[in-house]
Formats: C-alpha cells, sequence, structure tokens
C-alpha cells in the first residue's frame, strides 16, 4: 500500500491550512485508492516530524509514504528542515514541486507574446537556491525578480509563488500587468501526483 503526504511552508493564517487541504482534497481525486495527508513546517502546534508520524501511524502497516514538497526553491526548508525531518525507513521523498518537468510550459502559457516580462520570486540566500528559478527565467526570456526589487513600468509580472499566497497581496500591482499564478490547488495537486507517480515506475 502507498500512501501521498504533501508539505506546503504554512503560517499562522488559517488560510494556509485550508489551501494546502484543498490540494490534498484534488490529489485524493485523482488518487481514490490512495490515502492522502499533509502537514506544514511552520505554523503548526506539532513539529513537521510529529505531524508525519502521526499520519505513518494511522496507516497499516509496511505501507510505503511518499512525501511530496511543495516548494519551488532549493531552499534551507527543502534541503535541511524537511529532510532531517522525514524517517527515511518509511518514507520516500519527491523532487520538490518546482523542479516538476512541465514547469516551464506552465508558466510560459500565462505571458503575453509580447513585451517586457519578470518572473517573480520570494528569492533565498541558500547556496544554490536560485538555480531552478533563474534556469526557467532564462527560458522564458524573462526577468527574475524578487520581491525587493523595483518591478519595471509596464512589464507582465508573473509571480512566482503558489495561488493564494498572502505574499501575493503585498505585491505592488500599480504601473504593472500582474498576471495570476498558475499554481493553483487543482493543478498543484496534477504536479503532485506526477512527482509521486515518478517514483513508483
Amino acid at each position: 500500500m502507498t500512501a501521498y503526504f504533501v508539505i506546503t511552508h504554512g503560517s499562522s493564517s488559517p488560510r494556509s491550512v485550508l489551501w494546502r487541504q484543498e490540494v490534498e482534497h484534488y490529489l485524493q481525486s485523482l488518487c481514490p485508492r490512495l490515502v492522502v495527508g499533509g502537514g506544514c513546517l511552520e505554523g503548526q502546534p506539532l513539529s513537521l516530524q510529529a505531524q508525519i508520524s502521526a499520519f505513518i501511524a494511522a496507516l497499516p502497516a509496511h505501507t510505503k509514504t511518499i512525501v511530496i514538497p511543495l516548494f519551488l526553491l532549493q531552499g534551507v526548508h527543502t534541503q535541511v528542515d524537511i529532510p532531517s525531518q522525514i524517517p527515511r525507513e518509511r518514507c520516500l521523498l519527491t523532487p520538490l514541486l518546482g523542479e516538476h518537468p512541465g514547469m516551464l510550459d506552465l508558466l510560459a502559457a500565462q505571458f503575453p507574446p509580447t513585451g517586457t516580462r519578470v518572473l517573480l520570486c520570494h528569492g533565498s540566500s541558500y547556496p544554490g537556491a536560485m538555480t531552478i528559478v533563474s534556469r526557467l527565467a532564462q527560458k522564458l526570456h524573462a526577468q527574475l525578480l524578487t520581491l525587493a526589487d523595483p518591478l519595471p513600468p509596464g512589464a507582465h509580472v508573473l509571480p512566482y509563488f503558489l495561488a493564494g499566497s498572502y505574499v501575493l497581496s503585498k505585491i505592488p500591482k500599480q504601473g504593472i500587468n500582474l498576471l495570476p499564478s498558475p499554481l493553483t490547488p487543482p493543478i498543484v495537486a496534477k504536479m503532485a501526483q506526477d512527482l509521486a507517480a515518478s517514483l513508483l515506475e
């Protein structure tokens, strides 16, 4: 038997848990024969390790749990925090969401054919964290900027954030064409299914 466990960053806002639960709902509909659950790295009374352990404890013995981190950058959370809290004897860890092979096409479809393109991300000082998103921006012919950078007037700005993230409300909208994030719960759930299935091939 196999189970899926998705991980989001989490926050003190209940909205972040509701968003993750919506992803779980769509993932469950895609995989009705599997057990689907999830947890947050931050903002919860229990540590991520405790959340995963409780999920595993409720499963039949010998169930293999596939852990799917819904993160976009290879920062400290995905390279250090999450791997250190996963019981490897019971779990397999997929690549992070940002490594999905269909990400480039998904992002490319959001941009109009002409005009200045900006891919806006959170940014990270962790070594190598920006490698994936830098490669995406280059292939999209887009400027890669972070929230700390000024946005070019009139640019088409695509937020490289999960749809529903509180960060989206902090992006100044005047003088730019702010595009919607395509990373909605149904899309993320399908991408999560793909990443998990790649480990079972």
